[in-house]
């Protein structure tokens, strides 16, 4: 397996510790000279939106944003964005409306800013373009390096997402009036320290995740479960199953997975990943879903801060740092899983989304024309809402 250590989802989700804080210092300043304090205190809420992976890292890190700046937030599909949120009008003030595209080049991130400027609001492009569909698009745009060129599960491209999210999120709230200036270093260096802790685990994690792929490679398919911010890791990381290796994921949360997922035939096929921060309202449930998956004979593995005791005696837990807030608990919750379906993609003999060849490649779903979907937003012009 050593070949395995340059697989490209392997060497990203070992790289996240050392590229947080050049993103950091990097993101910080640019997101400084965005708005001016009174812009951001005219904002009535933020809307979070974007497809995929960018979808997720707002679903991720909405809690945060809420948080931290003391606005109303939502995390929206570019769907739900564009047909059917009622933006806010009168004296309430304009919504901002933060579009994250990592490579900016999906039209429909662009239709739903065109959408939110035609009710009035104010638009962000995140995204590492400044050429594209959602960058001619938005009325301003935060661009970021991510670092990551190459064809692989998206890992440091999300990664950089949830800090730039975040990072707004505490500017937000120091304009705001929410937190001081001292509780936003704080959290600044919460997300530092708390990337950092994993550095002295890597080892271990890699070991158990190479271990884990070997045991896992043979499901038929596989299932992600969470609540709360866990859902956002397990929806996220349900992606990547796809695009590592191509086995049918779905993705559910805890409760409705007690009472519907549990009856699947054939539990000895079915891989389960089970997210489960200690300090979420969820523990108990969390519990109760490990020791329902052992029963029935699922192969499954918990993702966790809890010390192993609390699960099963056959769990396979991966024990992770604890993050300093369960806010923060996505920004690494998923780096072993990437690590695992990196070893997975190893063992299987498969390439990352298929590469990009046979049905999968030239004019696919990804990067087909969208151009329609903003023609028609653009042809509403400004001030008509849809």
């Amino acid at each position: 397996m050593n070949s395995a250590m340059e697989n490209p989802a392997v060497r990203q989700s070992l790289g996240l510790v050392d590229c947080t804080k050049p993103l950091c210092d990097d993101l910080q300043k640019k997101i400084e000279t965005l708005y001016t304090d009174e812009e951001i205190r005219n904002f009535c809420e933020v809307l979070l939106t974007g497809c995929g992976d960018s979808y997720v890292a707002g679903l991720a890190v909405q809690p945060a944003f809420e948080a931290l700046s003391g606005m109303r937030v939502k995390a929206l599909s570019t769907t739900e964005l564009c047909f059917h949120y009622p933006l806010p009008s009168g004296d309430y003030g304009p919504a901002l409306a933060v579009g994250v595209s990592i490579s900016g080049k999906a039209a429909d991130t662009a239709a739903a800013m065109q959408a939110v400027k035609n009710a009035g609001g104010w638009t962000l492009g995140v995204t590492e373009s400044r050429t594209t569909a959602l960058a001619q698009t938005a009325d301003r745009i935060l661009k970021h390096d991510s670092m990551e060129a190459e064809l692989a599960p998206g890992t440091k491209t999300y990664f950089t997402s949830l800090l730039s999210l975040l990072l707004l999120a505490i500017h937000f709230g120091v304009a705001r009036g929410h937190i001081t200036a001292d509780e936003a270093a704080a959290v600044r260096a919460d997300i530092e320290g708390y990337t950092e802790a994993f550095r002295p685990v890597i080892p271990t994690l890699t070991e158990q995740c190479m271990a884990l792929a070997e045991m896992l490679k043979d499901c038929r398919h596989f299932e992600t479960v969470g609540s709360g911010t866990d859902y956002a890791t397990a929806a996220f990381v349900r992606e990547k199953i796809y695009e590592a290796v191509g086995k049918v994921t779905a993705v559910e949360n805890t409760e409705d997975w007690l009472h519907v997922n549990y009856y699947a035939r054939k539990p000895e096929e079915i891989g389960t990943l089970l997210f489960a921060a200690g300090d979420s309202p969820a523990k108990s449930r969390y519990l109760e879903a490990a020791w329902a998956m052992d029963f029935i004979g699922r192969p499954y593995v918990v993702v966790t801060d809890l010390d192993a005791g609390e699960f099963p005696p056959s769990a396979k837990v991966i024990t992770l740092p604890k993050a300093p807030r369960l806010w923060l608990t996505p920004l690494m919750q998923f780096m072993p899983m990437t690590m695992l379906f990196g070893f997975m993609q190893e063992l299987l003999g498969e390439k990352p989304l298929r590469g990009l060849e046979g049905v999968w490649g030239g004019k696919n779903a990804i990067y087909a024309d969208q151009s329609g979907i903003l023609d028609y937003f653009k042809e509403k012009g400004d001030g008509r809402r849809v």
